[in-house]
C-alpha cells in the first residue's frame, strides 16, 4: 500500500487518506451550509454532477479560488467579484473549496474517477512556485477572504 504524504508532513495510506478527503469535503459542506438539508449527493457524485435541484456544484478547488482572488485584487474588480468566490454564493457551491488541486487528483485517481485536469495560468504558476517555500499560502489567501467576508462584506453566509 502507498504511503501519502500531506502538506503538514502527515503520512497516511491511501484508505487514510480516502477518509482523510471525505471528512473534509463534509466538513466543508457542513461549516458553509451548502445543503439545506440532510440531503446530499455522495462525494463521487460531487465529481460527476453539475446541478442538485437548484444549486450549481462548481468543481473549483483552493488553487483555482486563491488564484481567482488574487486575480480579482489585481483588477480591481472590488466586493462583488470578491463575494461571488465564496463557497456559497447565490445558487452556486463549492464543496471543494478547502481542498487542494493535488489532493482532488490524488482522490480521484485512487477511486478511479475520471476528472478533466486544466492547464496553469501565469498566476497559478507563479503561486505554484511560492507554496514551495511557503506550504499554507493558498490556505492563506482563501482564509483570508472568509475573515473579510465574515467581518465586512454583505455576505449570504453565516459563519458562525
Amino acid at each position: 500500500m502507498k504511503i501519502i504524504t500531506l502538506q503538514n508532513g502527515k503520512s497516511l495510506n491511501e484508505q487514510q487518506f480516502i477518509n482523510y478527503f471525505e471528512k473534509k469535503v463534509l466538513y466543508t459542506i457542513r461549516k458553509f451550509s451548502l445543503f439545506q438539508n440532510s440531503q446530499k449527493p455522495s462525494i463521487k457524485d460531487l465529481f460527476k454532477i453539475k446541478k442538485f435541484k437548484s444549486l450549481i456544484i462548481s468543481k473549483e478547488c483552493l488553487d483555482d479560488i486563491s488564484v481567482k482572488i488574487i486575480e480579482s485584487l489585481m483588477k480591481k474588480q472590488g466586493t462583488n467579484k470578491l463575494e461571488s468566490l465564496l463557497p456559497k454564493s447565490k445558487n452556486i457551491i463549492r464543496p471543494f473549496y478547502l481542498i487542494s488541486k493535488k489532493e482532488i487528483e490524488l482522490y480521484a485517481k485512487l477511486k478511479r474517477i475520471k476528472i478533466k485536469k486544466e492547464s496553469n495560468s501565469k498566476i497559478q504558476s507563479w503561486l505554484n512556485s511560492l507554496e514551495q517555500k511557503h506550504p499554507e499560502i493558498k490556505n492563506s489567501i482563501v482564509s483570508s477572504l472568509l475573515r473579510i467576508a465574515e467581518k465586512h462584506l454583505n455576505s449570504i453566509l453565516k459563519y458562525t
